[in-house]
């Protein structure tokens, strides 16, 4: 992953999926898949992750399309301090209802530096 970098600020980089359960009735909106912070330049292995990568999985039960959003958000500091939970790949219970854009609002992190985003369909392969 790249975005337009400026090379003596950090960045936040956020992956979400904003359609769960589904598109049409998506109560937990918004799901974080990933959420890493103070990352310097496009280095994000070298930031601080509050929020374990886990991959996009949308449920068959509930079918449709999902939306994964990846936002990235250069920092008005370096080394900033997030007052977060850190989510584990277990915590499921902590992913659903985030808010990225609270998220960006409350640390100031002002509009994306870049976005981008893909489509999945849950499907079985016999």
């Amino acid at each position: 992953m790249e975005w337009p970098e400026d090379k003596e600020h950090h960045y936040t980089l956020i992956m979400t999926d904003p359609d769960v359960p589904n598109r049409t009735t998506h109560f937990e909106r918004e799901w974080q898949n990933w959420v890493v912070v103070n990352i310097p330049g496009c280095k994000f292995k070298n930031g601080k992750v509050l929020t374990k990568y886990i991959p996009p999985l949308p449920e068959e039960d509930f079918g449709g399309v999902h939306r994964y959003v990846f936002l990235s958000y250069k920092q008005p500091r370096q080394n900033m301090t997030f007052n977060e939970t850190y989510v584990r790949i277990a915590s499921y219970g902590l992913r659903g209802e985030f808010s990225t854009r609270k998220f960006a609002e409350k640390y100031s992190l002002g509009d994306p530096v870049a976005v981008n985003f893909f489509y999945l369909r849950w499907s079985f392969i016999v």
